[in-house]
């Protein structure tokens, strides 16, 4: 009786095991379908690191503080994933402050309908290749692109730029253009 209960208990464990190496060679990984709601939509990150915001106007400001500069304690619900996010999507028409705080593995970002940008927005954004243009955006907030990784940016009509906004952005292999 023992040796039967010892071969089930094997047997159980067997199958286990191959369930589990079923569902992870299958790309089930709990940092790949990351998301959730916000109180005007939902945010998803997919397997190969898309970050897909989708709200119905603007994209509330996230907790995060200044400090001669600094920014810190970005709240935004994916700034966890940073390491992952690869790309944004986002169809708000205003980007509230911190919302993409310290995601500086971005290489490529659509942001077609914002036509402003918070305090620290872009701090510390994008991967050094990234091409971001924001062509309705009018005002732009306090240390917006602060210590990013843009390698060009086009906002073509702005009209208000808050202070420090490029402090200590930099660009890999190309001209850093303000605006065009």
């Amino acid at each position: 009786k023992q040796q039967t209960a010892m071969r089930r208990n094997k047997h159980f464990l067997f199958r286990s095991l191959m369930m589990l190496m079923a569902l992870c060679s299958s790309g089930m990984a709990l940092a790949d379908k990351a998301g959730g709601q916000l109180s005007n939509g939902k945010w998803s990150i997919s397997d190969d690191g898309v970050l897909t915001v989708t709200v119905s106007g603007a994209l509330s400001n996230f907790k995060g503080t200044v400090n001669g500069g600094n920014a810190h304690s970005c709240k935004s619900p994916w700034y966890d994933y940073s390491d992952i996010i690869k790309e944004v999507n986002c169809n708000a028409t205003s980007v509230g402050d911190f919302a993409f705080y310290g995601l500086d593995k971005v290489g490529k970002a659509s942001i077609p309908n914002a036509t402003s940008v918070g305090t620290c927005s872009f701090f510390h954004f994008g991967n050094g290749e990234l091409i971001l243009e924001l062509p309705k955006v009018k005002s732009v907030g306090d240390y917006a692109f602060s210590r990013c990784g843009i390698k060009r940016l086009r906002l073509p009509v702005v009209e208000t730029i808050g202070s420090g906004v490029w402090e200590d952005t930099y660009s890999y292999g190309g001209p850093f253009c303000k605006t065009e």
